[in-house]
């Protein structure tokens, strides 16, 4: 084995240690590897920054932003509990499964399951059902779907721009789909008929506490004269509090 590759694997088993110990933040974790493989002459700069020039995690940064302003509405809390309903059983299973695989299609996954995730919970908390029931299937759900097409996943768009950068085409929008819809109709069955007798009625405060989060009113008094006078919550800033 050469010494870059000794030097590589060095760093990524450092990686894996510092990201297991949760001491400290993913992305510094990560960009300080590619810093000390760069630094070192193990790659070159160019190789090293190559993917920040990908379109792939621009699309996601993207697709962040509307999940957030979606989330910041309060719409999606309206449309979850109407949505879902209110047994908790196998049909509500497939209310939560199917749509988001659904919607993973065409808006990818991971900024998706960031946007449903407090929803869900807070909408199994207030029917009392066990949280952890609904959170696993929800993101394989979100997996599922975003088989089918070119944006439904950041692993297919990163193939995708791997293939231009090689001198091929890259893949079409629907391109994947004869191979994903079929997968993703298979999964989608096993786990609704499965996810409801398989997965424990687990508690856990950590979920608890997300859950929550929209669970409580807040009152404001502007006095006469201030800065707020005349402005929206928008606009004052105050809509994520």
């Amino acid at each position: 084995m050469s010494g870059d590759a000794l030097a590589t694997l060095a760093v990524l088993v450092g990686m894996f240690a510092l990201l297991a110990s949760d001491r400290f933040p993913p992305s510094g974790v990560l960009l300080g590897g590619l810093a000390v493989l760069v630094l070192g002459d193990v790659i070159e700069p160019e190789a090293g920054f190559a993917g920040f020039a990908n379109q792939a995690p621009l699309t996601v940064a993207a697709l962040y932003v509307v999940a957030a302003g979606a989330r910041r509405t309060g719409l999606l809390a309206g449309i979850t509990g109407r949505v879902l309903g209110g047994d908790g059983g196998r049909s509500s299973m497939a209310r939560l499964c199917l749509p988001v695989a659904g919607i993973s299609s065409v808006f990818n996954n991971t900024p998706m399951v960031a946007m449903l995730l407090p929803e869900v919970a807070s909408w199994a908390r207030s029917r009392r059902l066990p949280v952890s029931r609904f959170l696993m299937p929800l993101s394989f759900a979100a997996i599922l779907g975003g088989t089918v097409t070119l944006i439904g996943t950041s692993t297919n768009l990163v193939v995708s721009g791997v293939l231009e950068q090689q001198g091929y085409e890259p893949f079409s929008l629907f391109e994947l789909t004869p191979v994903g819809l079929p997968v993703a109709v298979v999964g989608l069955a096993v786990l609704i008929g499965a996810a409801t007798r398989l997965l424990p009625d687990r508690s856990d405060p950590a979920l608890e506490a997300v859950s929550a989060l929209r669970e409580y009113a807040l009152h404001l008094e502007v006095e006469p004269g201030g800065a707020l006078v005349g402005t929206s919550i928008t606009d004052a800033g105050l809509r994520s509090l």
